[in-house]
């Protein structure tokens, strides 16, 4: 989903988060299936950071848009996940940000 973010972003926040990609993913857990493209990372923005990547994918949302993954399904997974995110963050700063 990251990578698919990224399509929709310009500029220094595509590129963080093509950074946060291209660092070592976690573990999956054992009943975690897929390659790659299923990894998991640890993303830490800051409250800035987060609402403009949530404003660019609704915006996308809104003008139809979708990436080279999305194009089937669309994007109002990323819109849930990207404010499930937000607010999650919001709520608990102990992680730090970028």
């Amino acid at each position: 989903m990251l990578t698919q973010t990224a399509e929709l972003l310009d500029g220094p926040l595509a590129g963080l988060l093509h950074g946060v990609t291209a660092g070592e993913p976690l573990p999956k857990p054992s009943d975690h299936t897929g390659g790659e493209e299923t990894d998991m990372f640890v993303l830490r923005l800051s409250p800035a950071s987060r609402l403009a990547v949530l404003q660019a994918v609704e915006a996308a949302c809104a003008a139809g848009r979708s990436t080279s993954a999305t194009v089937t399904r669309g994007l109002g997974g990323f819109v849930a996940a990207w404010r499930e995110y937000a607010h999650w963050e919001d709520n608990d700063n102990t992680m730090g940000e970028l």
